[in-house]
């Protein structure tokens, strides 16, 4: 089930959403929200959405279902953007919307209309260089098998958008709802804490 808030009350509660895995479902255009009213009135007809990605802005027709990961993946073709467990406890598919980490499964293609996004494909520059925290991460061994990083790079990016100092134990609060089968955790929380101490 979606939790349906405004965009006031999103940035208050993004640290404890991230704390405890849970994704807001974002408002459509600034003034209203989505509700299962407006979906039903399509009776599953195609909607036409235009949002930007990486900068660039892309429109489709969607079917209301489609899910944000899915429209990524499959109508954009980005493909970073990972499928991991469809119940949103995993976080391999968080990306950025309107700067804001959320699980890309947990949120309807619809209701980012209008919005701006930006995945992972999107935080290197454009001659290649690195995100601070891309950087961070393959200097500092935060990865394995590598399917979760790409939503573990965005969750930590923004993490450090809201607190840029944090501690061993915030950074390990703040990347609770992103999951790694591989690491044991330890060299992810060594690369978000050499991001930030590359960002000081």
């Amino acid at each position: 089930m979606l939790m349906m808030l405004d965009r006031g009350s999103v940035r208050s509660m993004s640290a404890r959403r991230r704390r405890w895995g849970m994704m807001v479902a974002w408002p459509r255009s600034s003034g209203s929200l989505i509700h299962r009213k407006h979906i039903d009135e399509h009776l599953g007809a195609p909607v036409e959405i235009t949002v930007t990605v990486n900068g660039t802005p892309h429109t489709h027709d969607v079917e209301p279902r489609t899910l944000l990961v899915q429209y990524i993946r499959e109508h954009v073709g980005l493909t970073g953007t990972n499928i991991g467990c469809d119940t949103s406890s995993c976080g391999a598919c968080s990306l950025h919307l309107n700067g804001e980490a959320v699980k890309s499964c947990t949120v309807l293609a619809v209701q980012a209309d209008g919005t701006d996004i930006r995945t992972i494909e999107g935080m290197a520059d454009a001659d290649g260089t690195l995100h601070p925290m891309q950087q961070a991460f393959m200097e500092n061994h935060g990865l394995q098998c590598g399917y979760c990083t790409p939503g573990m790079v965005m969750a930590a990016t923004s993490l450090l958008d809201e607190n840029p100092h944090p501690t061993e134990e915030e950074v390990r609060i703040g990347l609770e709802g992103n999951l790694c089968r591989c690491t044991g955790y330890h060299n992810i929380v060594k690369s978000v804490l050499a991001a930030a101490s590359a960002n000081a």
